[in-house]
C-alpha cells in the first residue's frame, strides 16, 4: 500500500527533528549514576531517570545540602505546549505525541550541554512520573557565573521550533526558581536555620514548595501563550457562554481549556460588557463593577474600539509577552 502524503512529511520531518538519540550514547545529563542501583527506574521514551519517590528523596538529600551549605542553587520545570493536540494528529496516531516528548528532552539536554556549567556545578535531569511531556531539572552549587547562564538557556529554550509541514509548532514553556529569588527567601531562610540546627534534618517542605511554585510558573507561561492565540476580538463578538468555548476550541485546537484562560476569557467579556453599560448605569455601580475585576475607570477612557480594548487588557494583565 502507498504511503500517504502526511506519512511521507512524517518521514521528512522525523529526519529534522531527531537532533541526537535518546536510545544510545547517553548525554551525562541523562545518566542516572547519582542514583543507587535498585532506584533506577527509566522513562521509556527519554531514558531520563523517573521522578518517583526514592528519586525525590535523593535530589531532597542534595537540595538539603546545598541549602546547609549556603550555596546556589536552580530548579526549571519544562513542559510541551499543546501535546494533546499533537496526540491527535489525523493518521499519526501518538507516534507524532511520542516525538514531540523526545524532541523535548533532546532540546533540554542540548542547551544544557551548550551552556557549560562550572565544574562543580551538579545538573539532575529527571522525567516526572505523572506528566510525559515534562522535563525537571535541579542543579546544585552553582557559582555566580552560572546564574546568567540559566537564565539565558530558559529563554532559549522558550524558541518555538515550526514545522510548516505538518502545521504544527514544537514548544516548551518552563518555570524557574533560583536560591536568589526574593519569593522563596522566607522560606529558605528558615529551612537553612532548621537544618543548620539538627543534621539529620531533610528539606522535604521546601523541595515541595520549589516543585509546585516551578510547576505554576510553567502554567502561567502556557496560559500566556494560549491567550495570545487566541482571537480576543472575535470572543468580544459572541453572545452566550457556548459560543465562547466554541470560538476557544476552535483556536487551540481542541486542546485542553484551563482554568485560568477561562478566567481570563471571561475576564475580558466582563470588561467589555461593563464598558458598554458605562452610560446605563450610574457612576458607583459601574466604578465598584469595574473595581470587583480589578480595572479603574479611567484605564477604559480611551478605549473606542475591541481591539483597543484587547490591548488594554493584555497591558493590565501582563499576558502579552
Amino acid at each position: 500500500m502507498p504511503e500517504t502524503t502526511s506519512q511521507n512529511q512524517w518521514r521528512d520531518v522525523l529526519s529534522r527533528i531527531n537532533k541526537s538519540p535518546l536510545s544510545s550514547n547517553l548525554s551525562r545529563f541523562q545518566k542516572s549514576d547519582w542514583l543507587p542501583p535498585k532506584l533506577k527506574q527509566a522513562d521509556r521514551l527519554t531514558g531520563l531517570p523517573l521522578l518517583n519517590n526514592e528519586t525525590r528523596s535523593v535530589l531532597v538529600g542534595e537540595l538539603s545540602q546545598c541549602v546547609r551549605n549556603n550555596q546556589k542553587w536552580a530548579c526549571i520545570n519544562v513542559d510541551a505546549d499543546q501535546l494533546k493536540t499533537a496526540n491527535d494528529r489525523p493518521g499519526l496516531g501518538r507516534s507524532f505525541g511520542d516525538e514531540y516528548i523526545k524532541w523535548g528532552a533532546t532540546t533540554v539536554i542540548d542547551e544544557l550541554e551548550k551552556a557549560s556549567f562550572t565544574d562543580n556545578t551538579t545538573v539532575r535531569l529527571v522525567r516526572p512520573t505523572h506528566a510525559a511531556d515534562e522535563v525537571v531539572i535541579w542543579l546544585f552549587n552553582l557559582a555566580d557565573e552560572d546564574m546568567g547562564k540559566i537564565s539565558n538557556m530558559q529563554k532559549i529554550l522558550g524558541k518555538p521550533f515550526p514545522l510548516p509541514e505538518l502545521s504544527f509548532t514544537f514548544s516548551l514553556s518552563s518555570g524557574l526558581l533560583t536560591s536568589e529569588d526574593l519569593q522563596i527567601k522566607e522560606s529558605l531562610d528558615t529551612s537553612r536555620e532548621w537544618l543548620l540546627f539538627d543534621p539529620k534534618a531533610q528539606a522535604y517542605d521546601l523541595f515541595q514548595q520549589i516543585e509546585e511554585k516551578t510547576d505554576e510558573l510553567t502554567k502561567i507561561e502556557k496560559i500566556s501563550k494560549d491567550l495570545l492565540r487566541l482571537p480576543l476580538e472575535d470572543l468580544l463578538q459572541q453572545k452566550n457562554i457556548n459560543a465562547l468555548i466554541t470560538v476557544m476550541k476552535n483556536n487551540l485546537g481542541g486542546s485542553r481549556i484551563s482554568e485560568r484562560l477561562l478566567e481570563l476569557a471571561l475576564q475580558l467579556q466582563s470588561i467589555h460588557t461593563i464598558r458598554l453599560l458605562h452610560k446605563h448605569v450610574d457612576s458607583d455601580t459601574y466604578r465598584h463593577m469595574l473595581a470587583e475585576l480589578g480595572v479603574k475607570p479611567e484605564d477604559l477612557n480611551n478605549v473606542k474600539s475591541p481591539e483597543a480594548l484587547v490591548g488594554l487588557f493584555r497591558n493590565l494583565f501582563g499576558e502579552e509577552k
